[in-house]
């Protein structure tokens, strides 16, 4: 069974997406659509088909008066209201290229779809919302990814600058799509992202707004009678289909001419476009053709000089609310402009060094087919005057591409998390949690052979003491008080030492498990070597911030037990060598006693030793062991994944609401 990566820019201008077999990850990928992307949008025709893309280019006039419905730049924050629109769209583009790429959709193949979205909606009800409009839309494991992180991806495929770039200052991916422009910053500390809602799709809205008012038509000869131009202001405002379909042939027009702006050069002459009108409708049987038109002297107006509120008029009531807000009354260039102030808010040093003079240029990467205009470069430069600006060749399809190539290395990051799901969840026969185990003997290994060896070591020092008695060493009076003493040389000598020693165990005992488990648990996906921990990365804080302060406790513990036994001991005689008042020598004496001595330190010593036991079993004690060791598993995995598949990748595209 193969794995098929397939990417999607779901975008509000150009609809792109590739495709690719992820064990031939090394080649490019192939396009699941026309090179380049088509038109975003759909039709749905009253016999309740559709027509995507490209199909709405070439629509004739007389077509769409089967059209039932438009649906073109309603890429919106999804909710409960738009979902199922959002969905049937996703659905419709699915099944068309499943029908133009049968083999890329073979049954039994294992299918992944790396999805683009605005970077504004990082929030997690939206990122959720929209991951959800594609799984009922039939996209099989959609993964989410910030548009502006797919642009830069593309950047570094393409751009073997990026990889050089000033790892402090970092580099910057400007993407300036149809309905959002998007920022990128990474540096060595990770990935910063600002996403803004002022697309391009709003100048050909202009242009249209433009063309109906005539107002850049040339003086010696209109493109449009002015009946044919009141006719068609007219059906316009009755027809919200024709509405539709004319601005879809404006879109057409843009791209021309960002296609020609993109050569260089004044463009002198209008650039045209003539949209055939249905004859056989009463209202256009005397015009063949109606003229869209545009030029350099209107596109300077729609993007720098004139205010987008004040071009578009009660048009703009109908922009989504969020771009609404940003726009307010600044003309395009002046709200990419605030854009792109903004956006390098994230990256201040390189914003210093693009505002200066230094000899070591900013890195800055364009992107989006807005980006094809001349005037947006120099409103960039403009900004940040001393950049190396990368533009991409084909901006059309930098973001689906950019998504794709995300692809082997995001899949890799599930496997990763497969694997680390699966040793966390694995259980033996009995039920019983196999890591919970596993952590359990390591901690046992830690300070179970401790507890046994405190326990015996009270009473042995009880015991050496009194045979020291016995031996006239001293009085019955110091027995107890030797014996404290000699247990606190070995409990803070010995045992602290034994104590690291069995750390090392400890840790080596989990790191040597955790890493055949986790190399079980990726068998077969191309990465069977690889292993949680490195070798002595585990740290444990643990064993210092806690363990010792918990020895500690039990030194005091033992040690208040050992000074309770000088009521017995101080009371035994202390007859000299030779008999003493009582006639007998201090060795008579212990043996006369030793039966209930040695009862009374077998039952003290028991006791002494459950009492240990159970405490470190507790939970109070456990638990932040098995606490410490699940984080650091935690951060072993971020940081292998960060280390293999580096910061873009992993990074989370969800911010909490």
């Amino acid at each position: 069974m193969a794995r098929y990566i397939h990417s999607l820019d779901n975008g509000r201008g150009t609809m792109a997406a590739f495709t690719g077999e992820d064990a031939l990850a090394s080649q490019e990928p192939k396009p699941l659509m026309a090179e380049g992307g088509e038109p975003s949008g759909f039709a749905k025709m009253k016999d309740g088909s559709y027509q995507l893309g490209n199909q709405l280019y070439v629509m004739r006039s007389d077509t769409y008066h089967n059209v039932d419905s438009f649906m073109i730049d309603f890429k919106e924050i999804p909710n409960k209201d738009n979902h199922d629109l959002m969905a049937t769209y996703a659905r419709a583009w699915r099944e068309r290229m499943m029908k133009k790429n049968p083999t890329a959709f073979l049954p039994g193949n294992e299918e992944y779809w790396i999805i683009g979205m605005p970077t504004g909606w990082r929030k997690k009800s939206i990122v959720d919302a929209y991951r959800q409009v594609f799984i009922d839309a039939g996209y099989k494991n959609p993964i989410i990814v910030p548009e502006s992180n797919a642009a830069m991806a593309a950047a570094q495929h393409s751009y073997s600058a990026i990889a050089r770039a000033n790892a402090e200052q970092g580099v910057l991916c400007i993407d300036l799509g149809a309905y959002s422009n998007d920022a990128t910053f990474v540096n060595k500390d990770g990935v910063f992202s600002y996403g803004g809602y002022t697309g391009a799709s709003l100048i050909e809205r202009m242009m249209l707004v433009q063309n109906l008012k005539n107002a850049y038509g040339k003086s010696k000869k209109a493109h449009n009678e002015p009946d044919l131009l009141q006719t068609v202001i007219n059906r316009c405002k009755s027809d919200r289909i024709f509405y539709n379909f004319i601005l879809l042939q404006t879109r057409k027009l843009k791209e021309t001419y960002y296609s020609a702006s993109a050569e260089g050069g004044t463009i002198l002459r209008d650039i045209t476009n003539a949209v055939e009108l249905d004859v056989q409708d009463p209202m256009f049987s005397d015009w063949d053709f109606f003229t869209l038109y545009t030029n350099d002297t209107m596109m300077n107006a729609i993007t720098k000089e004139l205010s987008i509120r004040s071009v578009l008029g009660d048009e703009f009531n109908n922009l989504p609310i969020e771009m609404q807000n940003e726009i307010g009354n600044k003309t395009w260039a002046g709200c990419l402009r605030t854009f792109i102030e903004k956006a390098t808010e994230l990256c201040p040093l390189l914003a210093q060094a693009a505002r200066g003079n230094q000899t070591e240029k900013a890195t800055v990467v364009l992107t989006g087919g807005a980006g094809l205009m001349p005037f947006v470069e120099d409103t960039i430069l403009e900004v940040l005057p001393n950049i190396d600006l990368y533009k991409d060749r084909s901006p059309m399809s930098t973001i689906a591409k950019g998504l794709w190539y995300f692809g082997p290395d995001k899949l890799k990051q599930l496997d990763f998390e497969r694997a680390f799901d699966a040793v966390l969840n694995e259980e033996d026969s009995d039920g019983n949690s196999t890591l919970n185990i596993i952590i359990s003997n390591a901690h046992d290994l830690l300070g179970a052979r401790a507890n046994q060896s405190i326990a015996v070591k009270a009473i042995n020092c009880v015991v050496d003491s009194l045979k020291r008695w016995g031996n006239h060493e001293y009085d019955s009076g110091q027995v107890i008080s030797r014996a404290r003493a000699n247990f606190k040389k070995w409990f803070y000598d010995d045992l602290k030492k034994d104590c690291a020693t069995h750390a090392t165990e400890a840790k080596r005992f989990i790191t040597t498990t955790l890493n055949e488990k986790f190399r079980d648990f990726l068998a077969g996906s191309g990465m069977d070597n690889t292993t949680l921990f490195e070798d002595d990365e585990l740290s444990l804080d643990y064993i210092d911030s806690f363990l010792n302060g918990y020895l500690d406790a039990v030194f005091e513990l033992v040690d208040e037990q050992i000074a309770e036994e000088n009521e017995i001991y101080s009371a035994f005689p202390n007859p000299g060598r030779i008999g003493g008042f009582l006639g007998t020598s201090r060795s008579e004496y212990m043996q006369a006693v030793a039966e209930k001595l040695d009862e009374r330190n077998e039952n003290w010593g028991e006791g002494l030793m459950n009492l240990l036991k159970s405490t470190y079993d507790s939970n109070d004690v456990y638990r932040p062991f098995l606490g410490e060791c699940l984080y650091e598993m935690q951060k072993a995995l971020e940081d292998k994944k960060r280390t293999m598949l580096g910061a873009l990748i992993v990074e989370d595209p969800v911010d909490d609401d």
